[in-house]
């Protein structure tokens, strides 16, 4: 799969190297040089990864990233000449993948891309399963209604009480549709001695 990268950098030079650099590594590029066209592109095509300059001309990109980046779950990494903590901790804050301290050669930003990439589409993966779970317990009288006796019982949040009973199904390699089931049923019988 070709990725699509937005590389936004004020030297040309180094847009131009590294750009060219990347495509040769098979990854699409849209290479520019101001937060201006960079906020145009962002508006009309989706990209997998931002490769930012933090200083371009006289502008942190530090708010375009946190406002036209990051709300539309696209990753991010600085790439700069400024390597001081500060900068460092104000990049990482805003939710940077990474960061990287120019000069750097591209077997060096290479590996670093390749894993944010890697990371993002984790996320992604781990998101859409627990959209999934979630479904499935609005879904499910039998989860809901172990999920309550859970809480009920050892006076937690519904939340937590749902991660119990999902990590006891995993822990013990059953569904967790089957494990509620038998909560319920051991609710009912327990009732029924009363």
């Amino acid at each position: 799969m070709m990725h699509k990268l937005l590389f936004v950098e004020d030297n040309r030079i180094i847009l131009a190297s590294i750009s060219a650099q990347l495509a040769e590594k098979g990854y699409q590029i849209d290479s520019v040089d101001n937060l201006e066209d960079a906020g145009r592109m962002v508006e009309t095509k989706t990209y997998d990864l931002a490769l930012l300059d933090y200083w371009i001309a006289t502008n942190s990109s530090l708010d375009f990233a946190a406002t036209r980046l990051k709300p539309n779950g696209t990753p991010f990494i600085f790439l700069t000449a400024y390597s001081d903590q500060p900068t460092v901790d104000a990049c990482l804050a805003i939710g940077a993948s990474s960061y990287l301290a120019k000069p750097f050669e591209i077997h060096q930003l290479v590996p670093i891309i390749e894993t944010t990439l890697a990371r993002h589409a984790d996320v992604a993966e781990h998101a859409k399963r627990g959209d999934m779970l979630e479904r499935a317990l609005h879904d499910s009288r039998e989860i809901s209604i172990a999920v309550g006796i859970s809480m009920y019982s050892h006076g937690i949040s519904d939340k937590d009480a749902f991660a119990r009973l999902r990590d006891k199904a995993r822990s013990e390699r059953r569904k967790l549709q089957e494990l509620c089931a038998e909560i319920v049923s051991a609710a009912n019988n327990l009732a029924k001695l009363n």
